[in-house]
């Protein structure tokens, strides 16, 4: 199966099971323009844009939306899956800037394959 998922540059050095494991937990999603998909919520996941563009940004206590960076077609947003590293305390919000088309992988799979593989660790 050729997906955004298995041209990652992690994917290959990945094993079966580990590959299997993301695969299952890959949800497709679709986003109209200026719809979030965080914000307050429980961490998402690796969010992949199959097509689409993403902004990612941070609000400052005194309510200032900065933007950190925005997510192309083909990339991947690693900062959406924040929560399986504990020394990342910031919430980002997620927000499509076109109609997107997302496979997410959901953080308790993820965490799963990420603890046991050091290329994925260094992905994220």
């Amino acid at each position: 199966m050729d997906t955004i998922l298995t041209k990652q540059p992690f994917w290959q050095v990945l094993t079966a099971a580990q590959q299997q494991i993301l695969l299952s937990a890959a949800n497709r999603q679709r986003h109209k323009k200026g719809a979030f998909l965080t914000g307050g919520q429980e961490c998402v996941g690796m969010v992949l844009v199959e097509q689409g563009e993403l902004r990612v940004s941070i609000v400052s206590p005194e309510g200032r939306e900065i933007t950190l960076y925005r997510i192309q077609e083909g990339q991947a947003c690693v900062l959406s899956a924040a929560c399986v590293l504990k020394e990342i305390t910031f919430e980002v919000q997620i927000s499509a800037q076109k109609d997107s088309e997302l496979t997410v992988i959901s953080s308790g799979e993820l965490h799963r394959v990420w603890k046991a593989n050091p290329e994925l660790r260094g992905f994220v």
